[in-house]
C-alpha cells in the first residue's frame, strides 16, 4: 500500500545514552579559541568589578556554611529526642 510504509512497525530502539541532567546537551562539541577568550575576558571583568571571590573570602564562607551546618544537625537532633 503506497504511503503506509512502516505504519505498524515499531523503529529499532538503541540503548539511550546517558547524561548528567535530565536532557541531552545541547551541543556535543568541545571549546573553540573564542570560547576560552570570552571565559577570560569574563573573569577579568568579574575581578575587576570586584565580584569574583577571592581565597580569604571563600575560606571564611566555607567555615561559616561548615558552622552552618553543624547547628542545622544538632537542631535535627534536639528535635528528634524529644
Amino acid at each position: 500500500m503506497a504511503g503506509s510504509v512502516g505504519v505498524g512497525r515499531a523503529a529499532p530502539r538503541s540503548s539511550p545514552k546517558r547524561y548528567a541532567g535530565t536532557d541531552p546537551p545541547l551541543s556535543l562539541a568541545g571549546l573553540t579559541m573564542a570560547d576560552l577568550q570570552r571565559t577570560a575576558e569574563l573573569e577579568k571583568f568579574l575581578v575587576e568589578a570586584g565580584l569574583y571571590e577571592g581565597k580569604e573570602e571563600s575560606a571564611k564562607r566555607e567555615e561559616v556554611l561548615s558552622e552552618i551546618g553543624q547547628i542545622v544537625k544538632e537542631w535535627v537532633k534536639q528535635l528528634t529526642y524529644k
